[in-house]
């Protein structure tokens, strides 16, 4: 790098410019040198060695570099190898480029504070480059005889020149398309689906340059392809050692227990909790919405499933419901590969990567913040660390990271804002629901210590005082707290039913009843919602049903007490009134909740009092009596037509906040 000297007679600023031109011109040369020695492989079609270049302008046209020049006294490289080449090339690249600030333009003030401005490249000889080293990397992966020095040496030159060389910008913003990477990384995939233990000896070497990888390039540039992090993904899937990929001695399980340990929750766990995925996924989404749209333009209801960007049945295949779907499966197979079909490991590694995944996905962190997680924690220690964690200080990557941040979150008039709040509330609830189906089987099965955690990891993960607030920033978030607290009913009502343990039913009570009460600002905006309401007084019903039957004085009256409460918050809200039961005669609704004059009411108003005088009787009198000295108050009842029977979702709720604040005190 040093012998490139500036020529004689030239100014400052164009001897710089010949002199890197000069530089990187060798260096794609010395790249182009490993297609030599590639072997008997299969014949490559037109344009497959080149980048996938998505963005324009795309895949530019470069000229064939000059043949490469050694001095005679230099040491010969083994080219046909490519192992001492590409040391020599990775060498150099990173030593010319990896500090973006050197050799900043001429005329900046170094001396000013903070960290310095990231170079201006010359389009051309960056893109040049990148297309070289894409090249010749593709003909060295493709090796059939590929040794597994020269694999180590191709995955960490993959991974630090790429992510040098998307960190690259120009005038008109980054050098390089961020889909670099991708036709490189199917080279690997193919090749360990056709041998499933090569890259099994590199499975740590994958991870942490997979790390570093998003890393750097996070700090620079926002990663907005799907089709990398996929990538990204399936290689640390494929790495992952598994019994069904690799034999090893009984001295060496500690070893790859290790190894299986970093792979799962510094790779692949880590990945997904990353932001700019997310970002990634709610961009997919919004384009997904805007298609339907197009295609047919017809009003949706707000909250309604057609109106969220798709459910699994009509999602667009680009969208976040098509990566969860796909991703989610892979899991439940790579932690039974892992567990070796035992049922309690593979039940211990779902809980711990989904409890994670929906804690950094309500913590909503900055790219700085995740790259601070090193993953070694578990679900737990990361939730009680949140609100200790120390400051950290403040480098010139976390300036960049946070510049990149604020880049990506401001432009468009604050729709990567707006797409950003609908992946995060879209993702936790998919998760949610994903881990919901892990834990329902064995909630009725389950015994001692095992089922005396279950619910409160639930509770750790459930009722995150974060999450009303994801379902309340985005528009759909009303239908994906309706599907969360279905499948937890459903969940809880088929564990009380299996015969779950008297202290899982008695901790569920509150569950439940947190998780309704916590969402119900948002869980109001359903149209239908009567019928969740419903669905959760049953369930009530049935806690306080299963401690009379088995004589449990303990949970039916922590079901009694529960029922009370949200009977309370809902009338304080004007959301239920209180209605005559069915055979009975006329009764008073307590002053301050809605009641028709004509005594007729919403028909899940009647529906809420006869099935609580069916299960309970003479209840809802009680409940009445005790009411009424509390609500007996000066000021008449709001007429019945100025009072909807359900608060609508822009409806000014101030009126009944203390109310509010005290009967969720109370629960």
């Amino acid at each position: 790098v040093g012998a490139c000297r500036r020529p004689q007679g030239a100014s400052e600023v164009e001897g710089e410019a010949a002199s890197t031109q000069v530089l990187l011109s060798y260096l794609s040369a010395l790249f182009l040198a490993l297609r030599a020695g590639g072997g008997a492989g299969p014949k490559l079609l037109k344009d497959q060695d080149m980048p996938w270049w998505p963005e324009p302008p795309f895949v530019p046209s470069v000229g064939q570099p000059q043949a490469l020049q050694l001095p005679k006294r230099a040491l010969a490289l083994n080219v046909l190898d490519g192992y001492e080449t590409l040391r020599l090339a990775l060498r150099l690249t990173l030593l010319a480029l990896r500090d973006n600030s050197c050799g900043a333009e001429l005329g900046d003030d170094s001396s000013a504070p903070g960290p310095p401005p990231p170079r201006i490249w010359d389009p051309f000889a960056v893109q040049e480059l990148a297309v070289c080293a894409h090249v010749g990397l593709y003909h060295m992966l493709r090796r059939p005889d590929l040794s597994e020095r020269s694999l180590r040496a191709g995955i960490a030159t993959l991974f630090q020149v790429g992510a040098v060389l998307l960190s690259l910008r120009t005038a008109d913003g980054p050098a390089v398309s961020v889909g670099w990477p991708v036709r490189l990384l199917e080279v690997l995939i193919r090749k360990a689906d056709g041998e499933p233990q090569m890259l099994v000896p590199v499975a740590r070497l994958c991870t942490e340059a997979t790390r570093s990888f998003v890393i750097e390039v996070a700090a620079a540039r926002p990663m907005e392809r799907p089709e990398l992090w996929r990538h990204l993904l399936v290689l640390l899937f494929r790495a992952t050692p598994t019994g069904a990929r690799a034999l090893w001695s009984s001295t060496m399980n500690r070893e790859v227990e290790a190894v299986q340990r970093d792979c799962w929750k510094r790779g692949i766990i880590w990945v997904l909790g990353h932001p700019h995925l997310l970002d990634c996924l709610g961009a997919e989404d919004a384009a997904a919405a805007q298609a339907a749209t197009a295609a047919a333009p017809v009003a949706q209801p707000q909250g309604s499933p057609s109106s969220v960007g798709g459910t699994a049945s009509n999602a667009d295949p680009r969208g976040s419901a098509a990566f969860w779907n796909w991703v989610l499966p892979e899991l439940n197979t790579l932690a039974t590969d892992i567990a070796g079909g035992n049922r309690q490991q593979i039940y211990r590694l779902l809980l711990d990567a989904y409890g994670t995944l929906l804690l950094t996905m309500s913590r909503s962190p900055t790219p700085e913040d995740h790259a601070q997680d090193g993953g070694e924690q578990s679900m737990h220690a990361t939730a009680s660390s949140a609100s200790t964690a120390p400051e950290v200080p403040r480098t010139t990557t976390a300036v960049l990271s946070e510049a990149s941040w604020a880049e990506a979150h401001t432009r468009d008039g604050g729709q990567a804002e707006v797409r950003r709040a609908a992946a995060l509330s879209s993702s936790w609830s998919r998760v949610a629901i994903a881990l919901l189906g892990v834990v329902g089987p064995s909630l009725g099965r389950a015994s001692g210590e095992d089922a005396e955690q279950i619910v409160p990891f639930l509770k750790q993960t459930l009722l995150s005082v974060r999450v009303p607030l994801l379902f309340a920033g985005s528009a759909q978030g009303p239908h994906w707290a309706r599907v969360v607290l279905e499948k937890l009913v459903s969940m809880l009502t088929n564990g009380v039913n299996s015969g779950a343990s008297l202290a899982v039913v008695r901790d569920a009570v509150s569950l439940v009843a947190k998780f309704f009460l916590q969402n119900l600002h948002t869980l109001q905006r359903q149209d239908h919602f009567g019928q969740l309401w419903l669905m959760v007084l049953r369930l009530m019903l049935l806690f306080a049903k299963r401690g009379s039957d088995d004589r449990d004085a303990e949970l039916e009256e922590i079901a009694t007490e529960a029922l009370k409460n949200l009977l309370r918050v809902l009338l304080s809200m004007k959301i239920l009134g209180f209605t005559e039961c069915k055979g009975s005669g006329p009764a008073k609704s307590p002053t301050g909740s809605p009641r028709p004059e004509d005594g007729q009411g919403p028909v899940w108003w009647h529906m809420t009092w006869d099935c609580i005088e069916v299960f309970l009787p003479g209840f809802g009198k009680e409940f009445l009596k005790s009411s009424m000295p509390r609500d007996s108050a000066p000021a008449p009842p709001p007429p019945a037509e100025e009072t909807p029977p359900a608060v609508a979702a822009g409806t000014d709720a101030s009126e009944a906040a203390p109310a509010i604040d005290a009967e969720a005190a109370a629960a």
